[in-house]
């Protein structure tokens, strides 16, 4: 229990002094020219308006190209802000890539004890980033998709950045479409365009999604000027969706235990796990005669499974009465409302726009007892017809 307070002391006390201190912006890019010298401003917000110390440092591998002119600062509780300005010297030659180093800004504060020692209470870092050229050609992609519903267009952009020094001439992509199980679905080419030397273009393209919903994966191969370059990416055509299908009570008679078979449909193409339901019964009036939480299944991609709801109908009147589910699965809520009528001997449920019975099971005794009373009605005509042939001839 001890050591459960002091981390929850200890994450309080973080919370505290991660806001104490702000730094804008946290990221700056520089392109590299080499032999170049650059002044960038950042900006130390004080959060919680008061007098605070800061140190300034550089760390990281080229941690020796920038200088703080002044690395201790000073704010005061009136500033809400305090801009201070680094260089960077930038050397002849550099590693082609981006290559990154940092600039940390720390709050001291007084040592109570000794009255002029300083202790560090909080940290924010901006990070240098610097953008070196590849020799001759040379690119970087990424794939981005605007995906949508069924039968609607997927989009793909694809951003391209020259990262080498010379002009991209030529520059495309072919994007190929792949399903669950990696079978080739479609295949998509873009646009053609020209990048100049460190700069940056888009191609697009779009796809028909005549698929089922479910989660699809696109890879897009980038050439330019007899190279290639790939990105790919995983996405969603509609949402998770899983579908109360039919619904089937068998053998009910009133006064017993109705069950309630609710059959799903996950047309999904992945598994859905943890799939359950919350079911209940009400009349015209809302008063609520049963409410029941299935188990929990998990239901294969393209799939059906069943979940199995009691209602224990011991004093319950023949008439119409509202059934609704609520269904439970990845993380969505879904509910279904039809509207029922119990009858003697089976259950018949609104479905749509039509009625379908969904319980018709009747006992042999059941049966027996039909065919006799309609015995008794044909021998009770018989007799009417004789006695009264009878009475005509006297």
């Amino acid at each position: 229990m001890r050591k459960l307070i002091s981390w929850v002391l200890l994450m309080v006390l973080l919370a505290s002094t991660v806001s104490a201190l702000g730094i804008a912006p946290s990221s700056k890019v520089i392109d590299f020219k080499p032999g170049a010298s650059h002044d960038v401003e950042l900006r130390i917000i004080n959060n919680e308006r008061k007098d605070i110390t800061v140190i300034v440092s550089a760390r990281g591998q080229y941690s020796n190209i920038t200088s703080v002119k002044d690395s201790l600062l000073k704010i005061s509780a009136e500033e809400d802000s305090k801009t201070f300005n680094y260089k960077v010297n930038m050397p002849y030659e550099l590693p082609p890539g981006e290559q990154k180093t940092e600039l940390v800004i720390t709050e001291f504060v007084t040592n109570e004890q000794t009255g002029n020692s300083l202790t560090a209470a909080s940290s924010v870092i901006s990070e240098l980033r610097i953008r070196v050229p590849f020799p001759d050609k040379y690119a970087n992609a990424k794939l981005e998709i605007r995906a949508g519903k069924v039968g609607e267009d997927v989009e793909f952009t694809i951003p391209v950045y020259n990262l080498g020094s010379e002009t991209l001439n030529r520059v495309k992509a072919v994007v190929e479409i792949f399903g669950p199980t990696w079978e080739r679905l479609g295949r998509v080419e873009t646009n053609e365009i020209l990048i100049n030397a460190q700069d940056k273009g888009k191609l697009s393209a779009k796809w028909p999604a005549k698929v089922s919903p479910g989660v699809y994966h696109a890879r897009a191969m980038v050439e330019y000027d007899g190279k290639t370059v790939q990105a790919e990416e995983n996405f969603n055509v509609d949402d998770i969706v899983v579908e109360l299908g039919r619904i089937e009570v068998p053998e009910f008679r009133i006064g017993e235990v109705a069950q309630f078979n609710l059959l799903l449909e996950n047309r999904w193409n992945d598994i859905v796990k943890d799939v359950y339901a919350d079911v209940w019964v009400s009349d015209s009036k809302g008063n609520e005669y049963m409410r029941f939480k299935t188990a929990s299944v998990d239901i294969p991609a393209l799939s059906m499974q069943n979940l199995t709801a009691y209602w224990y109908t011991k004093g319950v009147n023949m008439g119409v009465y509202s059934l609704g589910v609520m269904l439970h699965y990845a993380g969505r809520d879904s509910e279904i409302s039809r509207e029922i009528k119990v009858n003697a001997d089976s259950i018949e449920t609104g479905f749509g726009s039509t009625a379908a019975v969904i319980s018709s099971g009747t006992s042999f005794r059941d049966n027996l007892l039909v065919v006799i009373v309609i015995i008794l009605i044909i021998v009770n005509i018989l007799w009417l017809v004789f006695f009264v042939k009878r009475l005509r001839k006297s």
